[in-house]
C-alpha cells in the first residue's frame, strides 16, 4: 500500500486505499476507440464500442446545429480543449501544468505551403482536425469491492492521441497531443453525469484487455483464475454467456466451464485403439479479463465518467504447438 504513496495521481484514489473493502486496487494505462464510429487507421481492434445515446447540447433558443457524429468526441474535446476547460498538462504523471497559450498553440500552430497558383509560398494557420484523432490513451484505476463482489473503475487522465508522420508523410507512430486530469467521481456523482450526458457509449475490451501483470498493481493482489472459479461455483451477480448474453443458472455455466473430451489411444504394440475420456476446466486457460464498462460525456460541463457494467474472465485458445490463436470470454458477470 506504502507504494501508491509515491504516485503523482495516488490522491485521485486514496479514499480506495483507506478503505479495507478494496483488497485490491491497479492502475492501467490503455488506448481506447471511444468515438461513435471506427477509424479505419486502427490495425489493432483495440475495443469494441457501441453508442447508447448521442445528443446535441449546442442549441440556441431551441434551435439544434447538427452533430459532428463520426469523431463526436474528438470534436467536442477539442473544442473544450480551445475554450479552456480542462485543466492541462505536458506529461502523464500531470505534474506538467499547460498555459491556456501552450494548449492553444498545441491545437493549431503556423504552416508553410506552396502556392501553386503563383508559384511561391504561403503560410497558414493548421488546425487539429477530429479525424486525426482516433485514440484516447486512458489512465485509470481499477478496484475490487469486497463488500459489492464486484470490479469498479475511476478515471485519471485521457491523452488524445496524433499522428506524426516522417518527411515524406509517412505514419511512424501514435503520441499524446497532451493530457487532460480527469476530476474523481464517486459513484452518486457519476450517476449524475450518466443521467445529464449527451454521449453515452459501451465498451468491451479487445486488443486493450490486460494480464494482471500489465496493470500496475498498488495494493494487494488478483489471481484471476481464483476469481473466476468462485464466480462458477457460486455467482455473486447474474452470469450472462458470452455468445448470445443469455442468463445461465449454476448448471449451464459449469457446463460451459466444465467439458469432456474422448479421445482415440491407438496402441502401436497391440495394434489397438481405445477411447479416453478427457476433462478440460476452461479457468485452467485464463489469462486477461475483459472489463464492461459505459462512458458517459456530459458535453454541457465538460464531464467525462466511466462505470464497469460486466467483467469477463479471458480464456486463451492455443493450437497443438501452443501458439495462440485467439481469446475468448467464458462468462460475463453483469453488475
Amino acid at each position: 500500500c506504502c507504494v501508491a504513496f509515491f504516485s503523482p495521481l495516488h490522491a485521485q484514489y486514496d479514499d480506495l486505499l483507506r478503505k479495507g473493502r478494496y483488497p485490491w486496487v491497479a492502475e492501467y494505462t490503455t488506448d481506447y476507440e471511444l468515438n461513435p464510429i471506427y477509424s479505419e487507421k486502427v490495425n489493432t481492434e483495440m475495443n469494441l464500442v457501441h453508442t447508447i445515446r448521442l445528443e446535441s447540447a449546442n442549441q440556441k433558443h431551441g434551435l439544434f446545429q447538427e452533430l459532428e457524429l463520426k469523431h463526436y468526441l474528438s470534436h467536442t474535446l477539442l473544442q473544450g480543449l480551445a475554450s479552456g476547460a480542462f485543466a492541462c498538462f505536458a506529461d502523464e504523471q500531470l505534474s506538467q501544468p499547460l498555459s491556456r497559450e501552450k494548449v492553444l498553440n498545441l491545437l493549431s500552430w503556423p504552416e508553410t505551403i506552396i502556392n501553386f497558383d503563383h508559384f511561391d509560398t504561403v503560410t497558414v494557420l493548421r488546425e487539429i482536425l477530429p479525424s486525426e484523432i482516433d485514440l484516447f490513451r486512458i489512465r485509470q484505476v481499477f478496484f475490487f469491492d469486497s463488500r459489492k463482489k464486484q470490479f469498479g473503475s475511476r478515471l485519471l487522465a485521457l491523452a488524445p492521441m496524433v499522428d506524426k508522420t516522417d518527411a515524406e508523410g509517412n505514419f511512424t507512430r501514435r503520441l499524446p497531443l497532451l493530457w487532460i486530469k480527469i476530476h474523481p467521481d464517486n459513484h452518486r456523482e457519476t450517476q449524475k453525469i450518466a443521467k445529464n450526458a449527451t454521449y453515452a457509449a459501451q465498451t468491451f475490451m479487445g486488443g486493450n484487455a490486460p494480464q494482471v501483470e500489465d496493470m500496475k498493481t498498488v495494493n494487494g493482489s488478483l489471481d484471476l483464475k481464483k476469481w473466476a472459479s468462485a464466480e462458477v461455483r457460486k455467482p455473486t451477480h447474474q452470469v450472462l454467456a458470452s455468445d448470445d448474453f443469455s442468463s445461465l443458472n449454476v448448471d449451464a455455466l459449469e457446463g460451459k466451464v466444465f467439458t469432456t473430451d474422448t479421445l482415440i489411444v491407438y496402441d502401436p504394440e497391440t495394434y489397438e485403439e481405445s477411447a479416453a475420456i478427457v476433462r478440460n476446466n476452461a479457468i485452467d486457460r485464463v489469462e486477461k479479463i475483459r472489463f464492461v464498462q459505459n462512458w458517459y460525456y456530459d458535453e454541457r460541463r465538460h464531464r467525462l465518467a466511466v462505470q464497469v457494467v460486466a467483467a469477463a474472465p479471458i480464456a486463451a485458445v492455443r493450437d497443438s504447438e501452443g501458439e495462440i490463436r485467439y481469446y475468448k470470454p467464458l462468462f460475463y458477470s453483469k453488475y
